[in-house]
């Protein structure tokens, strides 16, 4: 297979700890694996990537000061996202964090690759704004599966997730 998983950060914490498990475990087992960041690369990952994972700093971590540098880096982050996942061609995607999710599954809109996102935390305690809320219920039907860490995470949802 040709696995593609995503992530805001490589820079430490339990998310980027189990993508990085996940991606060398797979990578290992003979399949094609490419590992997503928001970074630009100039601190390598917290946590040791197996040499037969690709790394790939898509650098959007970018500070949005204003309604119209959002919108603009948000459009880059979704060029980026798309081109680069397409380029790879993976059979699947897996996404971690929520912003990133969705950015992920807009991105990915039409290409037909499936997208399993990933919610690492329970969305009660790690409030990502009213508008970033909205968008993540509007986009996560479109998630082959969304994956939650507990089933109190998961009532947090409506039923149709």
């Amino acid at each position: 297979m040709r696995i593609a998983l995503l992530t805001s950060t490589l820079e430490g914490g339990g998310a980027a700890r189990v993508l990085v498990n996940m991606a060398n475990h797979w990578a290992r087992a003979g399949h094609a694996v490419v590992l997503f960041s928001f970074e630009d690369g100039t601190s390598p990952s917290y946590y040791p990537v197996d040499n037969k994972v690709k790394v790939v700093y898509l650098d959007l971590a970018r500070i949005s000061t204003n309604l119209i540098a959002s919108l603009r880096n948000n459009l880059e982050r979704l060029r980026k996202i798309r081109h680069a996942v397409a380029a790879f061609g993976p059979d699947a995607l897996i996404s971690f964090i929520d912003t990133a999710n969705i950015r992920t599954l807009v991105a990915l809109i039409g290409t037909g690759i499936p997208v399993i996102v990933s919610e690492r935390i329970h969305p009660k305690y790690e409030r990502i704004g009213r508008f970033w809320s909205m968008l993540r219920l509007a986009t996560y039907p479109l998630a082959r599966a969304v994956v939650m860490q507990t089933e109190r995470s998961k009532e947090y949802f409506p039923g149709f997730l």
